[in-house]
């Protein structure tokens, strides 16, 4: 997959965690930081919804897929950055966004959000992550 294809699949990604924001828990989301509060919101209650009755594999994938691309989308529509696809193991490829030299895999910390620890905070950790990729 191409640089621009990758962009463009993400893109469309947070616009689909947009829409889902809004079919199934009536939130906005603006892609703004502020924004970031309602994202914990809808996880927290993907996490209620885990421990009751586990999510099917596929749809987890996508979750933290769309979920993972509108969180970088809103710090690279604040800071930039540019999405890669990490193919160095075979066996667990991801994609994050990168900035300078750092990486942010935004999918990777809303599954843990959402299957293990629901007190981590997405606007908090993309905070700190904006705060750390500037200095």
């Amino acid at each position: 997959m191409h640089d621009q294809q990758l962009k463009d699949l993400m893109v469309q990604s947070a616009a689909d965690a947009v829409q889902y924001g809004r079919e199934e828990f009536q939130l906005e989301l603006d892609y703004s930081r502020n924004s970031l509060v309602q994202l914990d919101t809808l996880i927290s209650a993907l996490h209620q919804r885990q421990k009751t009755q586990a999510h099917a594999q596929d749809l987890l994938f996508t979750l933290c897929t769309i979920l993972g691309a509108y969180t970088g989308e809103v710090f690279r529509r604040e800071l930039g950055g540019d999405w890669f696809h990490d193919k160095s193991s075979q066996d667990a490829p991801y994609v994050c966004l990168t900035y300078l030299d750092k990486e942010f895999p935004f999918a990777s910390i809303i599954y843990h959000k959402i299957v293990q620890d629901d007190s981590i905070s997405i606007a908090d950790y993309v905070q700190q992550a904006m705060t750390n990729a500037t200095q």
